[in-house]
């Protein structure tokens, strides 16, 4: 996943110049103000949660943080590794906010413009 012009880089800009000027203190808007600098969002095959199921699975999205590789371990995302202040951003973002400040987490998948199935 290459950082586009209208896609992610725009985005990994915003989290860049964020950081150096307030890298304490993370709001749920500047998270949003971020991601609304994507004008074009990155696409993901994924038919378990995809509203088009297995005949169309492709939505927009990215993971952030580590995700399951074809070897069975896991990696680096392609998100992360292309935005890695994006991926600052949000888990300082979730590290802030969340209620637990305890709560680990791996990775965190962005969804745009669809509403996932669930899934267990």
């Amino acid at each position: 996943m290459a950082p586009t012009k209208g896609g992610i880089s725009a985005a990994e800009k915003y989290a860049a110049e964020f950081l150096k000027k307030n890298p304490a203190k993370i709001e749920t808007e500047d998270v949003v103000t971020a991601f609304r600098q994507i004008k074009e969002w990155p696409k993901q095959s994924r038919p378990n949660v995809a509203p088009g199921g297995v005949k169309n699975p492709m939505v927009d999205g990215l993971v952030l943080g580590l995700a399951p590789n074809r070897q069975g371990s896991c990696a680096i995302s392609q998100g992360s590794i292309a935005c890695p202040e994006l991926t600052k951003l949000v888990t300082g973002w979730a590290n802030c906010t969340l209620p637990d400040a305890g709560f680990r987490f791996c990775s965190i998948q962005i969804n745009y413009n669809y509403a996932a199935k669930k899934t267990y």
